[in-house]
């Protein structure tokens, strides 16, 4: 499983600014205010939480084996019933078709959960073949297995045969501790995969709360680029300002009627740069108060972030402790 690895908190500097619209030449006024906050949320703070909690305890249930008997295609046999807790009849039903098909003549027949088979070879029971009818039965907790044994067509016993029954009984149980560690196995798998995805997604907090503080401080760069036009808009405005007096000056006194129409329209391109430059001031003023709604909004959503990381990390531990206590579990069943 890949580890998440955290890096030292970063921190990036953010400016709220707050503009005031004016009148006056020299346009908005902003005054920047230095606020922090890290990228990354600081496990120590929750250290003495996560320290806390405590690897949940799972029960771990008995595989038994024990003498029954049953009624098979022939006759009530002698058998070997086979509990196996927390399974289900499909992973069982499966699981003994594919060991008897292949231990036997491959002739596995069905019938809803009865399964037989002729000619089938277990070494560690007997070297000689026998035919085996299975019967399986589910419960809420747990799934029965029976296994009865016939050859030519005669019933077996333990009577007749108490080392084969006896190591009838074995085989059975190690055969359903198998099925058992293969459920608890893949309770952890899927236990191991919430655990990933937990980590996957608090990288993804952290992925998103970079690009907030990247927005916040594209924003401040922006800021910072308005300031510089704006004080370049101020020059030229009071330029403007002066232009336009003169114009009118040279209006006022003008003596020809040529000179009039020359100071008028000299006059309208001064007020026209004017007028254009106020847009100019008003629209990067807008510009101003967008940047800063924007980097309010962000700051408000990294500190939302920050909670969501913290909860993340209280339950990736959480789901540590869990995957940890099923592999417990599994090392438990023998």
């Amino acid at each position: 499983m890949k580890k998440l690895m955290l890096l030292p908190i970063i921190t990036l500097l953010s400016f709220t600014l707050y503009a005031q619209k004016s009148d006056s030449v020299d346009g908005p006024k902003i005054v920047p205010i230095l606020s922090e906050q890290p990228v990354i949320y600081d496990r120590a703070q929750i250290q003495d939480q996560l320290d806390a909690m405590e690897q949940p305890v799972l029960a771990v249930g008995a595989v038994e084996v024990q003498q029954d008997y049953i009624s098979t295609r022939f006759d009530r046999h002698e058998a070997r019933k086979l509990i196996i807790p927390e399974v289900g009849l499909d992973q069982v039903r499966k699981y003994w078709s594919r060991s008897l098909k292949k231990s036997g003549d491959g002739k596995l027949r069905t019938d809803g959960n009865r399964l037989t088979i002729d000619q089938v070879v277990i070494e560690s029971v007997a070297a000689d073949p026998f035919d085996v009818e299975v019967q399986i039965e589910e419960t809420p907790d747990l799934v029965n297995l029976w296994m009865a044994l016939e050859r030519d067509s005669v019933a077996l016993s333990s009577n007749d045969e108490p080392q084969l029954f006896t190591a009838l009984e074995s085989y059975l149980r190690n055969e359903g501790l198998e099925i058992y560690r293969s459920k608890v196995q893949d309770e952890i798998d899927r236990e191991e995969k919430v655990l990933r995805d937990l980590n996957n997604d608090l990288e993804s907090l952290i992925k998103d709360n970079e690009k907030m503080h990247k927005k916040i401080t594209d924003n401040n760069l922006k800021i910072e680029d308005n300031n510089r036009k704006l004080e370049t808009n101020k020059i030229e405005r009071r330029n403007s300002v002066e232009r336009i007096s003169e114009r009118k000056d040279i209006l006022l006194n003008a003596r020809t009627s040529e000179e009039e129409k020359d100071a008028k329209k000299a006059l309208k391109t001064a007020e026209k740069e004017g007028k254009q430059l106020d847009k100019d001031r008003n629209k990067m003023y807008d510009q101003l108060v967008d940047y800063q709604k924007e980097i309010q909004e962000n700051e408000q959503l990294i500190s939302q972030n920050l909670n969501d990381q913290r909860d993340m990390l209280l339950s990736i531990k959480k789901q540590e402790l869990l995957v940890e206590a099923y592999k417990t579990k599994l090392a438990s069943i023998k």
